[in-house]
This record gives C-alpha cells, structure tokens and sequence, in this order.
C-alpha cells in the first residue's frame, strides 16, 4: 500500500518528503530480499515497487541513487521478460526501466549511456509489436522511446533523424489520442509531440508553423489540467507549455504576450514549490523561468524585474547545485542565469559589472562544449557568454 495506491496520492500532491523516507526504507528491505526461491508475481512487484523509488530520487535529484533503484530492477526485469518471451506486459516493464536508465544518464551528461538505454529499450518494443500489433500499450511505449531518442539525436546536432522521431511519435499519439480523448498519460504524449516538432520549427525559422503546435500542446495540457485542480503533475505540464510558447511569441514580435504567459509560469512554478519545496522539478522551472522573463523585462526596460528575476534565479539554481553539484543541466542553466545577469549590467552602463559574471558562466560551459561539442543549448549558451565578452573589449561598437 506505501509503495502503491498511497505512493500515486502522494505523487499527486507533491509529498516527496513521505515518499522519500518510505522508499529508503523499503530500498534496504529490498536489497536484504533473496533473489531466488520466489515467485515471479513477487518478484514483479519488487520490480515495480524499485522503480517507483528510483523516479522519487530522481525528482528529489539524488540521480545516482535513483540509478541504482532503476538497474536493481532492470536486472529484476531482464531475468523475468527473458523467462516470457511472449508476455506483453513483462516486455513492457523491462522496457520502462531501460528508458529510466537512458534518462538517468541523460540527466547525467551522458549521451553515449542514455542512448544506450533507449536503444535497448526499442529493442524490446520493437519485437513486442510484432508479437501483438495492434497492443496501444506497446504503441505508447514506442512514442515514449520516440521522443527519448529525438532527445539525444537533437543534442548530437543531428536535427533531421530528430525530427523525424518526432513525427513518428505525433502519428501514434494522434491514433492514440483519438481513441481515449480523456486518457491523460496518452494525451500528455500527444501534447509533448507537439512540443517537440514546434522546436524543430522554431530551428527551421518557421515561428508560424512553431506557435500553431505549441498552442496545440497548451490546449490539450490545460484540457487535462482541467479535469482535476489538484493534479500537481498535470499543473507542472501546462506551465512549462505556456512557458514555450511564451518565449516563443517573443521571439515572434509578441513581446508583451510572452512576457505575460511567461510570467503565468513561472508564478504557478512558484506555487507549486510553496508546497514541495524539496521537489527539484519546480525548482528547476523557477531557475529556468525566471532567466526567461528577466530577459523579456529587460527588453521591456524594467530593470528593477529583471534584476530580482535573475537573483531569483541565480538563487535557486545555486541552491540546487549545492545539494547537486554534478547536474549538467542545472549548470548551464546556471551559466545562462549569468550571461543575463551581464546583460542587464551591459544595458545599464554598468560596463565593469558585466565581466565577472561572463567569466563565470565560460568556466561552466567551455568544458561542456568540449565533451558535447553538438549540444545546441551549450553552444547558444556559450556564444552568448563570449559575444558579451566581446562586446566590452574597449574597440567594440556600442
């Protein structure tokens, strides 16, 4: 019951703090557990219950252990799906606990070891489709390794095989969405395939193509936000959906709408950690959001916003790299809190403030660029800091 019906109330509501010390405690019991001389309908709960723990580490970002719960079931898995070829349901619990991995490692920095993961995952999909073509469970699990791979494509700089993951994912959320309009995980999929193609048309320059499918994205995650106010899971969605499109029309000329639908964001962000603040998820959106509308106060020349905005930021972003040093992630975020921060200075005269900063997120993101040279989001970061460098050598241009 702690690590069940009780463990989806208490994701619902955000209490990492009971979850967390429930699934210590029940991770130990675990690993005392023989492996041998049970039945495999324990061993599958074991299985399931591992997982459960390693997905609460991750939000509380505590990566390599949730690292460990996820491969104590993956071995648990492997041994269970291998002994039943032809069990849908064990082929896609093995396949799940692949795809943790792969996004574990993701989180870690480490392409080769999350492609690997999602690559295994695939693996194991692919040859349960073929078994039972017509399973929505196995198509919707193929959707989620669609987008996981269109992840780490898009950080090797390989935008077309990305792309075309993505539009493999629209298709079978598409059939998906349209045979439950009110499941939530299949229209959540539909959603974030949405998302993803408009990202790819953001790259293309086709902001319009761009704004008509994240405004699709943040339709179907405010229709399911809808169905229930105390869902914090579905509320996070929909403010990072409005937080895309928000930069989105920004960059679009509609600087006073993004700005607004940014600034819904990120207050929901900060509602949401009033009342989780253990939870690296809102933490991460505050960090992120509020570089992002710092950016669109600074342009709408409210210094006074954009300063608090960034030492909000800056703020929480350190607080979480404290507790979380080796998050390359919450680094560049950092480093992209940092180049805003010089800009600011830049914009107000304050010419000799501006280098500090700058140097700072060079020294994050440089060895960042050397191990993920491809990785779009650390190269923009990493321009940035050096045309701001560049821009204070004393025979710049104004």
């Amino acid at each position: 019951f702690m690590l069940g019906d009780l463990n989806d109330r208490l994701a619902e509501v955000s209490r990492l703090d009971i979850m967390s010390s429930v699934h210590d405690k029940a991770m130990a019991y675990f690993q005392s557990l023989p492996a041998t001389d049970v039945t495999d309908e324990a061993l599958v709960q074991r299985a399931k219950a591992l997982a459960r723990i390693g997905i609460v580490r991750t939000e509380l970002g505590r990566l390599p252990q949730a690292l460990e719960s996820y491969e104590a079931a993956g071995l648990i898995s492997a041994r269970l799906a291998a002994a039943a070829p032809t069990d849908i349901p064990r082929q896609l619990a093995y396949a799940d606990v692949l795809s943790f991995i792969g996004m574990t490692r993701w989180y870690q920095g480490d392409l080769d070891g999350a492609q690997q993961g999602f690559d295994q995952a695939d693996k194991v999909l692919t040859a349960a489709r073929r078994l039972a073509p017509t399973d929505t469970d196995v198509l919707f699990a193929l959707s989620g390794v669609d987008n996981n791979v269109g992840h780490v494509l898009e950080a090797r700089g390989r935008m077309e095989e990305a792309e075309g993951h993505y539009r493999r994912m629209l298709e079978a959320t598409q059939k998906l969405g349209a045979q439950a309009p009110d499941d939530m995980a299949w229209q959540n999929q539909l959603g974030l395939a949405h998302n993803n193609l408009a990202k790819m048309a953001v790259l293309r320059g086709d902001l319009a193509a761009a704004l008509r499918d994240y405004r699709a994205d943040v339709a179907i995650q405010a229709r399911m936000a809808a169905r229930d106010a105390r869902n914090n899971a579905q509320r996070e969605r929909l403010l990072i959906s409005r937080a895309t499109l928000g930069r989105t029309l920004a960059l679009a000329g509609q600087l006073d709408e993004g700005a607004e639908l940014t600034a819904a964001a990120l207050a929901d962000a900060e509602a949401l950690h009033a009342m989780e603040p253990k939870s690296t998820l809102y933490q991460e959106d505050i960090g992120l959001y509020a570089t992002q509308l710092a950016r669109l106060r600074r342009l709408q020349d409210d210094a006074d916003a954009a300063t608090r905005l960034t030492e909000r930021s800056l703020q929480m972003l350190q607080l979480m790299l404290k507790q979380s040093p080796d998050q390359p992630g919450w680094r560049r975020e950092l480093a992209e809190a940092l180049v805003e921060q010089a800009e600011q200075a830049i914009a107000s005269g304050q010419r000799d403030a501006a280098a500090a900063p700058l140097h700072q997120a060079l020294a994050i993101l440089e060895p960042q660029l050397l191990q993920n040279p491809n990785d779009r989001a650390v190269v923009l970061a990493t321009v940035s800091a050096r045309l701001g460098l560049a821009s204070l050598a004393p025979d710049s241009a104004d």
